[in-house]
């Protein structure tokens, strides 16, 4: 079965609760979950707990989360609060953005993204386990503290966005679902062989990524 997700607009919306009407009209029509992005307007974590309170069933997810402005236990932190606030219902949609955003609003260097990106997927799994985090990466070295609430009953699904082939196999590989956007039919297709490819990596079944397709 295919779910049917819808991503809010962030432009242009006047007051967080037109953002939140946005929410409610979705849920009540059957979408299954409403995506909310963070570009250089309202904070998205913010905005993201006025739609899981005043919404029920409908999931919340993150589309995306930028893997620089906040460091990998933040995110894990966010998404344990998250989690908790909706009643399970949080998606945790997770990205590296790109170098204009990066470096000329948040002014951190964009260095590598897919092992950044990377290293915050695992970094963030350690933090949901509720568990001593014990990371020695690249881009980051972690140790000694662990969540001083209790750990979400259910983690959050991780997923990360991506458009190049590697940046589509790490999802893959070491995430929970894949964010497609701008992508034509043909390109969609060969994403979709990167998934498998990237599953096969990491010893995975393909059929346990979840695919988010975004249409215009």
């Amino acid at each position: 079965m295919t779910d049917r997700d819808v991503h809010l607009p962030v432009a242009a919306q006047p007051t967080i609760d037109s953002i939140a009407d946005y929410t409610r009209a979705a849920e009540e029509a059957g979408y299954d979950c409403a995506w909310l992005p963070e570009t250089w307007g309202r904070d998205a974590v913010t905005v993201l707990a006025a739609m899981a309170e005043r919404t029920d069933s409908i999931d919340i997810g993150s589309s995306i989360l930028n893997t620089y402005s906040r460091t990998p236990a933040m995110l894990g932190q966010t998404a344990a609060t998250l989690q908790e606030l909706s009643g399970g219902r949080f998606r945790l949609g997770l990205g590296p953005s790109g170098p204009v955003v990066i470096e000329s609003w948040h002014g951190v260097e964009y260095g590598n993204p897919l092992r950044r990106t990377r290293e915050t997927v695992e970094i963030v799994r350690q933090v949901l386990s509720g568990e001593t985090v014990d990371y020695d990466g690249d881009d980051f070295d972690l140790s000694g503290f662990r969540l001083r609430c209790d750990p979400p009953e259910t983690p959050p699904p991780i997923e990360v966005t991506g458009m190049g082939p590697k940046a589509v196999e790490l999802a893959g590989r070491f995430a929970d679902g894949w964010h497609g956007i701008m992508l034509t039919p043909d390109g969609t297709r060969d994403r979709l062989e990167d998934i498998e490819r990237g599953a096969e990596l990491g010893d995975r079944d393909p059929d346990d990524v979840q695919i988010t397709a975004g249409v215009t």
